[in-house]
């Protein structure tokens, strides 16, 4: 038996142009001479282009700038990679007969062909974006005038030479602890250890009140 299929009306579609009395896209398209509708097309197509063409310019070097300009998120080295190391010649019952006599830290400084390499060593190990050695300054932890071990690895690190913490920041540092060990002001292993564990913090607890030395050995480099 052949089941008979029922017919399903559906409403008449409604002609929407019509019932808002507007004119349908085709209808206008049309009107458009096709000459003008090529010149545009060629025009749209042209300025897509000359976009990528400009992006694709930009972009290299942006993000050269941003890799070339990005220093150390931190100030402070990493206590992984750079805990300090002192000196075991140093003590403080030598210090006036080691770290306080002119020129002692100018003799124990390694080459600068040796922290040189080790310097574009560490910013590959410690992964800096900017690699350009320029940028760093490969600085000992605990300066040699405090004790600090000239050759250990533990005890230096590519210091950024940029920023307001920057490696000449530490240098004022450096100069005002030693003259506080070496006046009997601090003591030789105080001093280490305020350097090792956060150079900035005793920065902004030493130097400020200690700026007469500051312009004294300004003065005298000048």
């Amino acid at each position: 038996m052949v089941r008979k299929v029922k017919k399903v009306h559906y409403p008449p579609m409604v002609d929407v142009c019509k019932s808002v009395n507007c004119v349908p896209l085709n209808s206008m398209l049309k009107t458009v001479p096709r000459p003008v509708l090529r010149w545009h097309s060629q025009w749209a197509g042209l300025c897509v282009l000359c976009i990528a063409l400009l992006i694709s310019l930009i972009s290299p070097l942006v993000f050269a700038q941003d890799a070339s300009t990005s220093p150390l998120p931190n100030p402070l080295p990493n206590p992984r990679w750079t805990p300090g190391a002192t000196n075991l010649a140093v003590s403080q019952a030598n210090i006036h007969s080691t770290i306080c006599v002119n020129g002692y830290a100018k003799s124990i400084r390694p080459p600068s062909t040796w922290t040189t390499a080790l310097k574009r060593q560490q910013i590959r190990q410690m992964g800096l974006r900017d690699r350009r050695l320029g940028r760093y300054e490969e600085d000992h932890l605990i300066a040699l005038s405090m004790g600090g071990h000239p050759s250990d690895e533990r005890n230096l690190w590519p210091q950024p030479r940029s920023g307001r913490w920057s490696a000449s920041a530490k240098d004022d540092l450096e100069f005002v602890l030693y003259k506080m060990v070496c006046t009997g002001e601090m003591g030789l292993v105080d001093a280490q250890r305020a350097i090792a564990s956060n150079w900035v913090q005793a920065y902004e607890t030493y130097v400020p009140s200690h700026r007469g030395w500051l312009a004294q050995r300004r003065r005298r480099f000048q």
